[in-house]
C-alpha cells in the first residue's frame, strides 16, 4: 500500500483534508476487507489526520499562545455567512508559523464544519477552518473549562512523531463524536486515550495526559503515532512527551467501550472530555 508523505504545515485545510480523503480512498481500494467501505457516510468530522511535532503544544512560546487565546474570543465580527475575522490574541498568534499551526489545530477541535476564521498578515490573507465543533462557543465567549478540556483533548490525538498524514477516529462520550458504523469497522483498532487541559498558565505544569488502549501494540501504525507508548527513557513519560498513565483501564472508566472519568495520583483530571483514538490497521 502507498501512503502519501506531508508536511502538515506547508499545506492548508483544504489541502490536508484532500490529502486525509485520498489517504482513506487507497485504504478502501486496496484492501480487499474494506472495499465496501463508503466514505460518503463517514461523519468526515470525527476522522482527523494526525499532526507532527508535539511542541506545537508544548514550547514555551506555545503555551503562552494557548493560555491567551483561551482568554479571548475567536472573532472579533463577522464577515460573511460562514466567515469570521480573528479575535485580537489570534491576530497576534498568526504572525509566526508555529502560531499559525497552533490557530489551525485549536479552531480545527473548536469550531464545526462551515465555519471559517480569516485574518490578514504580511504574507496575505490566512483562514483557519472548523472540523470537529466540540467548543463553538469560543467563537464569541473566552473558552469555559468544558471547552477546554474537549479541545485539549482533540488536538493532543492529532499529535505524532511521524510526518505520515494517518487517519485517526476521534470518539468520546459527546454527540459530537459519535461514529457511524462504517468509521468503526474502518478504524477496530483501539490506541489510546487523551486528556488534559493545555489552555493552564504556562508557569504550572502542563496537564496533558495518556494512557494506552486495549489494541494489539504489535501494529506497525502504532509506530508512527507514539503518543500512547511509554519512552523507553523517560518513564512515566510518552515519546511525544505527555504525562503516560499506563493502560487507560486502571486510569479511566470505560462506558461503551470509551473512556471517561480519568485520575492521576490520585486526583480526577477529566470528566467525559477524553477522547479515544482509533487506528486503521
Amino acid at each position: 500500500m502507498s501512503v502519501a508523505v506531508v508536511s502538515w504545515t506547508s499545506l492548508t485545510m483544504t489541502e490536508n483534508l484532500l490529502v486525509l480523503w485520498l489517504v482513506l480512498l487507497s485504504l478502501s481500494c486496496t484492501a480487499p476487507d474494506r472495499q465496501d467501505l463508503d466514505l460518503q457516510t463517514m461523519n468526515s468530522a470525527v476522522i482527523a489526520g494526525s499532526r507532527s511535532s508535539p511542541s506545537i503544544i508544548s514550547a514555551p512560546e506555545q503555551r503562552d499562545r494557548a493560555h491567551r487565546l483561551a482568554g479571548d474570543v475567536l472573532s472579533d465580527a463577522r464577515l460573511s455567512d460562514g466567515r469570521f475575522l480573528l479575535g485580537t490574541e489570534g491576530r497576534r498568534a498568526q504572525q509566526t508559523p508555529e502560531g499559525r499551526e497552533l490557530l489551525t489545530l485549536l479552531i480545527a477541535c473548536a469550531l464545526p464544519p462551515g465555519l471559517t476564521v480569516a485574518s490578514s498578515g504580511e504574507s496575505g490573507a490566512v483562514e483557519f477552518f472548523g472540523e470537529a465543533g466540540l467548543a463553538p462557543r469560543w467563537l464569541h465567549h473566552a473558552l469555559d473549562l468544558d471547552g477546554r478540556r474537549w479541545v485539549s483533548a482533540c488536538a493532543m490525538a492529532r499529535l505524532g512523531l511521524s510526518a505520515l498524514a494517518i487517519p485517526v477516529s476521534l470518539r468520546g462520550r459527546d454527540a459530537r463524536l459519535v461514529v457511524d458504523p462504517d468509521e468503526a469497522s474502518a478504524f477496530p483498532l483501539e490506541e489510546g486515550a487523551f486528556f488534559g487541559d493545555i489552555f493552564v498558565d504556562p508557569v504550572k505544569a502542563l496537564p496533558w495526559f495518556a494512557c494506552q488502549g486495549d489494541g494489539p501494540r504489535d501494529e506497525t501504525i502504532l509506530a508512527d503515532r507514539a503518543c500512547t507508548e511509554e519512552d523507553p527513557d523517560r518513564l512515566g513519560v510518552t515519546r511525544c512527551g505527555m504525562v503516560f498513565l499506563g493502560v487507560c483501564s486502571t486510569s479511566c472508566r470505560r462506558v461503551g467501550g470509551l473512556y471517561g472519568d480519568c485520575h492521576a495520583w490520585g486526583r480526577a483530571v477529566s470528566g467525559r472530555q477524553v477522547i479515544t483514538t482509533f487506528l486503521s490497521p
